[in-house]
């Protein structure tokens, strides 16, 4: 039964995105732990260690060619970091897992962090996002620690 309540909440943030974003496609959310992920932030990125989550649009080169464009992509979130900073910033695991991919989420869409301004942008999005679905369900539940 967790399984399918965690499959739940995964579905529930593509309710919580922009409405110019892609509104039908495949999207694989996936959890993996500290190992795994410093392995993909190396290869992938250059960067040592892991990372809280890393994004993978595997549509191709080029931006969409319009919002109905299938998206096909791939969200990595790291569950030992969702584990430390829950304890960090007292929320739940549950809460930073779904944080993270909806972190990923709204890159699929096209937002950006590299700047303070466009982070500041992205960090508001992320809390409209959290307060919906914190508002629906209990995110506390969702990994039971």
């Amino acid at each position: 039964m967790k399984a399918a309540h965690q499959a739940l909440m995964m579905s529930r943030l593509t309710d919580t995105l922009p409405a110019e974003t892609a509104d039908h496609g495949l999207l694989n959310v996936v959890v993996v732990d500290g190992a795994t992920m410093a392995d993909l932030n190396e290869s992938h990125l250059g960067h040592s260690g892991p990372t809280d989550v890393l994004t993978f649009d595997l549509r191709g080169e080029g931006p969409p060619v319009d919002h109905t464009e299938w998206v096909v992509a791939e969200v990595y979130v790291c569950l030992d970091v969702a584990v430390r900073a829950a304890v960090t910033y007292t929320t739940s695991v549950g809460y930073e897992v779904l944080l993270y991919a909806a972190h990923g989420m709204l890159h699929l869409a096209g937002e950006d962090d590299r700047n303070d301004r466009d982070r500041r942008r992205m960090r508001s999005a992320e809390r409209r996002i959290m307060t919906c679905l914190q508002a629906a369900w209990p995110l506390e539940e969702l990994f039971g620690y």
